[in-house]
């Protein structure tokens, strides 16, 4: 008898892992969670690189806001001036999640192995950016197409 498993196109994409440094992603859906120790809240991320002419393009990659590390690289305040580059820093600002499922963002991505360097490969979004100007017609593009307006563009 042999033994077998299948293996889905979704499956070889998330086995790849994406070459560090800066990419464009889709960020496809936003949920929350509980974090592990149960004290505060998570926002999971479901993104997956989107640069079309990307090696890369369609794997997927999951990030995690922390409400307890908002400050940290990669948390919320980086997400939230990616989309809002002006924002004056003195003035209080919430940061929204679900109104940017669609859109595309700057994403620095790195190869994670765990804190000991012992666990598999793994792909992790360290910081987040505005995009640069070749890429933002992509969401230029879903705002006319879905009526959304007050992206900040600049």
């Amino acid at each position: 008898m042999a033994i077998r498993m299948q293996l889905t196109p979704d499956d070889f994409k998330r086995a790849k892992i994406v070459k560090p440094g800066w990419t464009v992603v889709m960020l496809k859906e936003f949920t929350e969670e509980l974090n592990s120790k149960k004290d505060a809240m998570n926002v999971v991320c479901d993104t997956e690189v989107g640069d079309p002419e990307s090696e890369f393009f369609g794997v997927p990659i999951k990030h995690w806001f922390s409400e307890k590390a908002v400050s940290m690289p990669g948390g919320a305040v980086q997400f939230f001036k990616a989309f809002n580059p002006k924002w004056d820093e003195n003035q209080m600002a919430e940061a929204q999640f679900d109104d940017k499922a669609g859109l595309y963002i700057y994403a620095k991505v790195k190869t994670d192995r765990g804190v000991d360097g012992q666990q598999p490969p793994r792909n992790v979004i360290e910081d987040w950016a505005p995009l640069p100007a070749k890429y933002r017609s992509l969401n230029e593009k879903r705002e006319v197409a879905a009526g959304v307006g007050g992206f900040d563009k600049s």
